[in-house]
């Protein structure tokens, strides 16, 4: 039981690297996992990957809940490809074109 736990605690220790690109939303964590998994046995590899990381190139969300909550704005679940748009007799929907004349 203990060599489990051990073997466990082991595969994470060797995998920091690409947990903690995940975590941030690095935007290069499919790569720091590759190398983590190529190279993470030689030290140099394993801290290279480490500070890859630990860098800033992170994904970033924008939420814009000031024009969300104004009463002007669309709702929260609108967005222009699930509105349809009017083309004389033709609508638009999320890249489909429906004939309403008939």
């Amino acid at each position: 039981m203990f060599s489990l736990f051990a073997f466990f605690c082991a595969v994470v220790l060797y995998f920091a690297p690409a947990i903690v690109a995940h975590h941030r939303r690095h935007e290069s964590s499919g790569g720091i996992f590759l190398v983590n998994l190529l190279l993470g046995w030689s030290i140099i590899g394993w801290i290279a990957c480490f500070a890859w990381a630990c860098s800033g190139n992170t994904w970033s969300y924008c939420h814009l809940n000031a024009i969300a909550d104004s009463p002007s704005a669309p709702p929260t679940w609108w967005s222009p490809y699930s509105a349809p748009l009017s083309l004389g007799t033709y609508d638009l929907v999320q890249g489909g074109i429906l004939d309403l004349s008939k």
